[in-house]
């Protein structure tokens, strides 16, 4: 209970931070390079998920379940973080499972933790999931993705393309969005 209790303290400070801000607080996801990559991801993609669905028209209550769907969405990665944030060359099959199971391992997280609220469930569950079926886990594609899956999945590329990396330099955010717009006749919903 007391991690989904944080997450939504978490979530209610970024969404006041949005209130306030919201370009400052985006300029300083992209400018902050000393905390871990881990962490300044779950950030920056809970803010361009709130940001998108502020922008959708979507109600607050479904602002805070995306926020803290976005901030938790690699919480089972935790763990291992350390050896990914060095790992270079194919990843070992031990970590490439763990990888692929943690959409389901994190989501299995925060039911434990007392969550019940199916669109933060379902962001964390189907974040890797991708418009042309191709993600994981469960291979969904198209309508059987719902609008917050879809969103998750632009939203967790945009700020994993838009990181440093030690396998890659992160791209300018022009550069990101050029690129997601690309990618968008196959693996995002076009619409978006």
């Amino acid at each position: 209970a007391r991690l989904a209790g944080q997450l939504a303290q978490l979530a209610d400070m970024l969404l006041s931070g949005l209130d306030r801000d919201r370009d400052a607080l985006l300029a300083a996801c992209h400018l902050e390079r000393q905390a871990a990559y881990i962490d300044v991801q779950q950030v920056l993609g809970a803010v361009v998920a709130v940001r998108a669905a502020r922008e959708a028209g979507m109600a607050e209550t479904a602002q805070k379940s995306l926020a803290c769907a976005a901030l938790g969405r690699d919480l089972a990665l935790v763990p291992v973080q350390p050896q990914l944030d060095k790992w270079t060359g194919p990843l070992s099959d031990e970590l490439h499972q763990h990888i692929r199971r943690h959409p389901e391992e994190g989501a299995r997280l925060v039911r434990t933790a007392g969550v019940q609220d199916g669109m933060w469930l379902d962001m964390m569950l189907h974040h890797h999931e991708r418009y042309d079926g191709s993600g994981y886990p469960h291979r969904q594609a198209g309508e059987e993705l719902s609008e917050f899956a879809r969103m998750a999945a632009i939203v967790d590329v945009y700020d994993a393309i838009t990181s440093d990396r030690c396998y890659h330099k992160g791209m300018s955010a022009a550069a990101a969005l050029r690129k997601i717009y690309e990618w968008s006749k196959f693996h995002f919903n076009p619409q978006y």
